[in-house]
Parts: structure tokens; sequence; C-alpha cells
């Protein structure tokens, strides 16, 4: 049993790092053993005292929003092109509307 906990704790932590990771902000273990025990909840006051069921549960909180940070990156760049995508063809207007191309 107490190993099972290890390898959930094991998992929280790299689910954590992958987030922190998407979201371009440096992080170490002591920042994610306190993102960890404070979204556990009052209850736990240290990160080897999170419960299985918790451990399991922030793993995939973290795993989820890991993904939705992918989705808003993914969003933002796919923005990002069809503004550009605008810009051009509002150009090439321009040079028809002036008989340049």
């Amino acid at each position: 049993m107490n190993n099972d906990k290890d390898i959930w704790r094991k998992r929280v932590i790299a689910s954590i790092f992958g987030f922190m990771n998407k979201m371009g902000k440096p992080t170490d273990i002591d920042k994610v053993k306190g993102i960890a025990t404070r979204a556990a909840g009052k209850e736990y006051d240290t990160f080897n005292k999170i419960s299985r069921g918790k451990l399991q549960a922030l793993y995939n909180y973290f795993l989820e929003a890991q993904r939705q940070a992918e989705r808003l990156k993914r969003e933002e760049a796919i923005t990002e092109m069809d503004a550009r995508l605008l810009a051009i063809s509002g150009i090439r207007y321009q040079l028809k509307s002036k008989g340049e191309c």
C-alpha cells in the first residue's frame, strides 16, 4: 500500500511539472510539492500525508490542466495565424484595388 502511494506521489509530481512546463513557468520540486499540498486541501499539512485517493484526484486534475493548456496554445496559434492571413488578404486587396497586383 505504501509503495502504491509512492507511485501516485511521483505521478502527481510529474503531472504538476508537466502543467507548469506547458504554462512556461519555471518550477522546482519544493514548489511542486507546495502546489500539490495546497490543492489537496487544508486537512493535509505536508505532501507525504496526502491520501492515495486525493493523490489520484490531483494527478487527474493536473493531467486535464495540461490538456487544457495545450488546447489554449493551439487556439492562440490558430488565432494568430488567422490574423496574419487576414492581414495578408488585406494587403492583397489593397494592391489589387491600386492595380499593382
